[in-house]
């Protein structure tokens, strides 16, 4: 009966998986990062100024970094009028995509709270994030985000809205990001 006991404790440990481990691969990475679209973000990694597309106003700062071996993205958004926000880029390796939520300190505004998730790959390099927020009619309305990498390092952010289904677009916010360091 003692070897039973040891043979079944022996066998649920086998399979068990540390949850402070990341889930691998089997090729030494975590499979959100071996997954084809698992290192899409990357390029948008780093710390920047925000600008006009010309350069003229300063928006702010923003400092993205990679979380949890690269299987999230945290963004953290300093405006130049003191605005804040964040937001968490994860991945699904499940189905291969990647989602965001944005939020501020008062996300009982418009916009202070977003979901998004990727919907389109290969734009101009970079990658397209969409979603359905509620607006201050109370309405649900499109918002798109597109990041596209840059010549020299830089990323444009051109952030859309639509309340007519995508059939026209809106632009909120079309930015520069600059390395800082």
């Amino acid at each position: 009966m003692r070897l039973f006991i040891i043979s079944v404790a022996a066998i649920l440990s086998a399979g068990t998986v540390n949850a402070t481990e990341p889930a691998d691969s089997g090729a030494g990475e975590p499979a959100c990062r071996a997954h084809e679209y698992g290192k899409l973000l990357d390029f948008w990694l780093g710390d920047w100024k925000v600008t006009s597309m010309d350069g003229t106003t300063v928006f702010g700062e923003n400092h993205v970094t990679m979380a949890l071996d690269g299987c999230a993205i945290h963004e953290d958004w300093k405006g130049a009028t003191g605005a804040r926000g964040q937001s968490l880029f994860f991945f699904d390796a499940r189905d291969g995509a990647w989602e965001q939520i944005w939020v501020t300190a008062d996300t009982s505004k418009p916009g202070g709270l977003k979901r998004k998730r990727l919907v389109q790959t290969g734009v101009y390099g970079g990658v397209i994030f969409r979603g359905m927020p509620v607006g201050e009619d109370g309405k649900h309305y499109l918002d798109k985000t597109t990041l596209m990498p840059l010549p020299e390092g830089e990323v444009r952010q051109l952030i859309e809205s639509s309340t007519d289904n995508g059939k026209t677009w809106r632009t909120v916010f079309d930015a520069r990001y600059s390395r800082l360091y």
